[in-house]
């Protein structure tokens, strides 16, 4: 069981809403029943991932899961 404390990342099949705070890029939204919703933006120098959290009606990144670069 998980303890969230603060900011909670939003978990499951729910609405899509608008996307704010992200950087500069094509962004795609994955979402599943029994995950957090997450984003994942391809900027020019690679693709980065995300978990969002709701924030007054659009979503923001809460965490940078993971980033894929080319150097």
């Amino acid at each position: 069981m998980a303890i969230l404390l603060g900011n909670c990342p939003v978990y499951g099949g729910v609405d899509p809403k608008p996307l704010k705070g992200f950087p500069e890029g094509r962004a795609r939204i994955r979402m599943r029943p029994a995950d957090f919703v997450k984003v994942f933006v391809k900027t020019a120098t690679g693709i980065r991932e995300f978990v969002v959290t709701e924030k007054d009606g659009h979503w923001e990144p809460l965490h940078e899961l993971a980033r894929n670069e080319t150097r």
